[in-house]
């Protein structure tokens, strides 16, 4: 019975776990289509990551903000690899 109740919390333990990927990949891809669409720019989010006293890395999490938005509020969050493949093929170096 307990080795029945063990199975069944790990199955569910991986579908939430797959259910959260599934989330991440989703919030990725619409963030990647937004970049490619020219509207925003990208600034790093460097305090959690600083705080932790370490660089930031591809695997981070980064802020992407609304050009147009003068009060810069974020607008969503992508892996930083995806930003700098973004910068790399579509935005000039800001000074």
């Amino acid at each position: 019975m307990s080795g029945a109740l063990l199975l069944a919390l790990g199955a569910a333990l991986v579908g939430y776990r797959l259910g959260l990927g599934a989330q991440q990949r989703r919030a990725r891809a619409r963030c990647w289509r937004h970049l490619q669409g020219g509207h925003h720019y990208v600034e790093l989010h460097r305090a959690e990551v600083q705080a932790s006293g370490r660089p930031i890395q591809e695997g981070d999490w980064v802020v992407v903000y609304r050009e147009v938005d003068e009060e810069n509020q974020p607008w969503g969050q992508c892996y930083a690899r995806e930003v700098y493949e973004f910068q790399a093929r579509f935005v000039q170096r800001r000074p």
